[in-house]
Order: C-alpha cells, then structure tokens, then sequence
C-alpha cells in the first residue's frame, strides 16, 4: 500500500460542501423569517458612494427586538449557509 493511497471503504457517500453560495438577498431574509430574526439596516449618511461599499444589517430576534449581531453583510450570511448545506432555492 501506498502512503498517498486512500481506502474508502464500500458504501462510502460523498457530498459536496461549499465556502460560498450567491443566496439572494430576498433568499436570506426568508431563512432568517423562519428562525424568527430579521435584518435592520445599518445606515449612515452617503454611506453606499464609496465604491466597494456593502450594505451592513444588525440581526434582531423578532419578538423580543434584541439585536442577536451587530455589522453584518450579507455574504456573512451566504458563507454561513453554504457551509451548513442549507439549498440555495427554496424547495
């Protein structure tokens, strides 16, 4: 045997895991609904000029109001998902 080689054994199932997904922002916000959370924008004055500029949320708990995370993007989100195998499109 060789020492690069790799036994896998009989009815081994495989499945692909992904850094990053494109979940829509609409997408996002259905996911969050059903944990019972919701985005509040982060705003400021001129703030989406600057080039490169991503739009930042605080996450809220939707029945008490308490913000769970403060300064998130939404490719915070898409990362997250993606990497816990939740579908791109709804089912």
């Amino acid at each position: 045997m060789d020492e690069d080689e790799i036994i896998i054994p009989e009815g081994a199932e495989f499945h692909r895991v992904y850094d990053y997904l494109p979940y829509s922002h609409w997408r996002i916000k259905r996911l969050l609904k059903e944990l019972g959370w919701h985005l509040d924008p982060i705003v400021g004055y001129k703030c989406n000029r600057v080039p490169g500029y991503k739009q930042k949320y605080n996450v809220v708990e939707t029945a008490s109001g308490k913000v769970i995370r403060k300064s998130v993007t939404l490719d915070f989100f898409r990362e997250i998902f993606a990497k816990n195998g939740v579908p791109l499109h709804d089912e």
